[in-house]
């Protein structure tokens, strides 16, 4: 599982942030899948991915997205 917060131009070309949670073999497939579910890297300016253990808990979650959050 992985922890990942993507910088990108959303379909009004506005610049945003989002943060999220997503299962994959490894670095490489969970980056794949950032691009592709924000359709393509050109409208993406950084990815950040941090893995995360299978099985958390609601806290560890919780935990996790105040400590990773995306910061103006």
């Amino acid at each position: 599982m992985f922890y990942y917060q993507v910088d990108f131009y959303d379909s009004d070309c506005e610049r945003r942030q989002e943060s999220g949670v997503l299962c994959a073999k490894h670095y490489g497939e969970a980056a794949h899948r950032v691009v592709d579910y924000y359709h393509g890297s050109q409208n993406i300016v950084s990815i950040y991915i941090e893995e995360w253990m299978d099985i958390l808990t609601e806290d560890e979650v919780i935990k996790g997205f105040e400590k990773a959050d995306v910061k103006d």
